[in-house]
């Protein structure tokens, strides 16, 4: 068992990324740069990190997504930089990543594909679905790429089903249900402004108890 974790680097952001073995306490280092994220791919010992960047001309390592293995090797698998990468895990597809253009899916190779231009806001548990905003709404997505559904509203995922099996969302004061099995819609909860005294406010945490 190993953990992760990096140093902050006053005014740039972290860096130094390495890793502490749990029963021993070696460390080594993965990262000697500034990044922006990072995440695992804990089937196959995978680091996947998008470097940071700033006036001063770092990172030293260069700009771009990177493969990182747990022994400290690196490569640079696209010059493209997100400010979010998150493991997704399904077949070929092994992190979803977002920037300013859109969302992306990273190959096992590195292959980076736009998805959307969308952003990606939520993944589910199980990581079987995936929600991403858009100018036009919300879409819903399978693993596998396939759109299941569209809310025409910029609704806000709160939480998922423990199972995964649908997520809530909110938007001016309402909370609604969208079921990833039909891509159905049913309202929760709603807030009217001339009988509820915190119209004009959007739920900021929601708990789903199975």
């Amino acid at each position: 068992d190993r953990y992760l974790f990096g140093t902050g680097m006053d005014g740039y952001g972290p860096a130094n990324l390495r890793s502490v073995d749990v029963e021993t306490g070696a460390v080594t280092e993965l990262w000697p740069d500034l990044y922006f994220t990072f995440a695992v791919d804990p089937e196959n010992d995978l680091i996947a990190l998008s470097s940071y960047h700033n006036a001063n001309g770092y990172p030293e390592a260069g700009l771009g997504l990177f493969f990182i293995s747990f022994d400290g090797n690196w490569r640079n698998v696209s010059e493209i930089e997100f400010d979010q990468v998150i493991y997704l895990g399904y077949e070929d597809t092994r992190f979803l990543a977002t920037n300013a253009d859109g969302t992306f899916a990273i190959s096992a190779d590195g292959t980076v594909t736009l998805l959307s231009e969308g952003r990606l806001e939520s993944i589910s548990p199980d990581r079987q679905w995936y929600v991403i905003s858009s100018a036009s709404g919300i879409d819903l997505y399978s693993a596998d790429q396939m759109l299941v559904a569209h809310v025409d509203d910029h609704y806000f995922p709160l939480t998922w089903r423990s199972d995964s099996a649908g997520v809530l969302m909110t938007l001016d004061g309402s909370l609604v249900y969208l079921s990833v099995q039909n891509g159905q819609m049913l309202t929760m909860e709603t807030c009217l402004a001339e009988s509820c005294p915190y119209c004009g406010f959007d739920f900021d945490q929601c708990v789903w108890i199975p």
